[in-house]
């Protein structure tokens, strides 16, 4: 047992649960020998990828025991470290002074304070963080502000035995500082977010655009972004991607954040994987403003439609959560996510979040069709803003502002959003004649649109995969059809052309450059050059309608 606490512990602190916890202190049942205990204590209650001190440990073991009096065996039920550990994620407490029994049970001495009982290790600690991180600064400076090895940078510190016994790991004591970064192997500084709360910023309408406080969650590769600038733009308010000063990304995919960081500033760079549901109420506080496009997977009619029974319904309802509970929650809300969400029961618990917090919500279900782009792709969107009379109100299906005023645009031509043939990679567009050959032996319909058609199914992250599915992923691209041709079979509406297609019809795929148009990128957005073209059309596909 001592062997198994030892890496952990410094070598004045022992720590040895000898007594058996009971079924309830620890979950799964009673142990059958102390050693189970440390195992218990250190796989069930450390959280996976957490690392935990002595001190850490010191303090959790100290809080569980009482830290206000001098404790004793005989007044203090002794307590197992498995709860030591539990209670170090709940508790923020002082290091305190435990020592050992001679029957091995934890017993809390002095608690007044850490000054006056704190070993001179632990002490001695807090002071070499101070050091180690004035020493990681200057190496980083040494090489101009850019990313270090990580080897590297353990060599030129001078991590070794000593300061491992001490702080761990040099990966898991920088992943500890806020103002460090580790990714790939690299170690990097990143500037630290501090925002007050309202009373200490001006208020919004005194603010300028450039100065509003915004949190982009499941960013994706940039298309609220674009999609924010625009609105700018059509505001007669424009404001340059540089110029946002404090706009904080939070998304899970790394290929989504590289193309990201390569179209859009990241204020708080590098833009990292960020898993959503690891969010502390203290990161998204005092914001202006949250833009959110969450996975739609559980929500869509192609997929298994579970709700909040999926997995990638967690992070949004994770927000949800914690919306009530801000002490400075956002001004204003905007969410967008597909038909069908709206009847889900993550947007039943949102809506109830929202109302609690003090919100009024809007919700729309609308299309690109009704700005005359060529595309069908409804999708639903919330806006909300604080307000003293908090309502969810019905949904609608016109824009805000539009109601019986302005006339729907003329539907455009998809020739407007197509490249010229020069311009196009043929082999990436190329549609492969075995998959539209076993389509057709067994009768499976795929639409067909064309240059001159004024509509189009949506697009989806699996477009062009090949699989049994195909068909369900988007249309293919014809030619123009001469003068009197007609389609002597399938369904037509709008140009769009519900039929089998035979192997040796000339079609194709959209290019994800032709994608990016319809979905209303601008036109400097570029992928980086490794990006495959199967990878583009997903992240497209995940991507929103600007």
């Amino acid at each position: 047992i001592c062997l198994a606490l030892m890496p952990l512990m410094e070598s004045s602190w022992l720590l040895v649960p000898v007594n058996r916890p009971s079924s309830k202190s620890i979950s799964g049942g009673s142990l059958s020998r102390p050693s189970d205990s440390v195992r218990q204590a250190l796989g069930l209650w450390l959280r996976k990828g957490a690392q935990v001190s002595s001190a850490q440990l010191v303090a959790a073991a100290a809080a569980v025991l009482g830290t206000t009096s001098t404790c004793s065996s005989a007044s203090r039920r002794p307590k197992c470290i498995a709860g030591a550990c539990r209670a170090s994620w709940r508790t923020s407490c002082r290091t305190s002074s435990i020592r050992v029994t001679a029957v091995g049970t934890v017993v809390a001495t002095d608690c007044a304070s850490p000054e006056q009982n704190a070993s001179p290790e632990t002490l001695q600690q807090g002071c070499d963080t101070a050091a180690i991180l004035a020493s990681i600064r200057s190496a980083l400076a040494a090489h101009g502000g850019q990313p270090v090895l990580l080897e590297r940078l353990g060599a030129e510190i001078g991590w070794g035995q000593e300061l491992r016994k001490a702080h761990g790991r040099l990966a898991s004591f920088i992943r500890r500082q806020p103002d460090l970064w580790l990714s790939g192997g690299l170690v990097g500084e990143r500037p630290v977010r501090s925002w007050e709360n309202e009373s200490q910023k001006k208020s919004a309408e005194n603010n300028k655009i450039e100065e509003l406080r915004v949190l982009e969650m499941f960013s994706g590769m940039g298309g609220l972004r674009a999609a924010f600038h625009r609105a700018c733009e059509l505001a007669g308010l424009p404001v340059k991607p540089e110029d946002m000063k404090e706009w904080v990304n939070f998304e899970g995919s790394p290929s989504a954040n590289m193309e990201y960081s390569l179209n859009f500033p990241v204020a708080y760079g590098p833009l990292l994987p960020m898993d959503i549901c690891r969010l502390k109420q203290s990161e998204i506080e005092c914001s202006d403003l949250w833009l959110m496009s969450p996975p739609c997977q559980p929500y869509t009619r192609l997929g298994h439609q579970k709700g909040v029974g999926d997995q990638r319904a967690s992070p949004l309802l994770h927000l949800t959560n914690l919306l009530p509970k801000l002490h400075h929650p956002p001004k204003n809300l905007f969410l967008e996510n597909v038909v069908g969400f709206e009847k889900s029961g993550s947007w039943e618990q949102l809506s109830a979040a929202l109302q609690t917090a003090g919100f009024e919500a809007r919700i729309f279900s609308l299309s690109p069709q009704q700005l005359g782009i060529p595309n069908r792709r409804p999708r639903v969107y919330v806006l909300a803003r604080r307000s003293d009379e908090p309502c969810v109100h019905a949904i609608e299906n016109s824009f805000p502002g539009t109601e019986g005023v302005t006339p729907t645009p003329a539907a455009r031509p998809l020739a407007d959003y197509l490249l010229h043939d020069e311009e196009l990679d043929l082999d990436a567009c190329a549609v492969s004649r075995e998959l539209l050959a076993k389509f057709s032996s067994r009768g499976q319909s795929w639409e067909v649109v064309r240059p001159t058609s004024t509509s189009s199914s949506t697009f989806t992250s699996g477009y062009s995969t090949v699989c049994h599915q195909a068909h369900r992923f988007g249309p293919l691209l014809g030619p123009t059809l001469a003068h009197g041709e007609v389609i002597s079979s399938g369904r037509v509406d709008a140009g769009r052309e519900v039929r089998v297609i035979e192997p040796t019809e000339d079609v194709r795929l959209f290019s994800p450059e032709e994608l990016l148009r319809i979905a209303g990128f601008p036109e400097d957005f570029r992928f980086s050059e490794t990006r495959t073209a199967h990878q583009r059309y997903k992240l497209i596909g995940d991507s929103i309608n600007v």
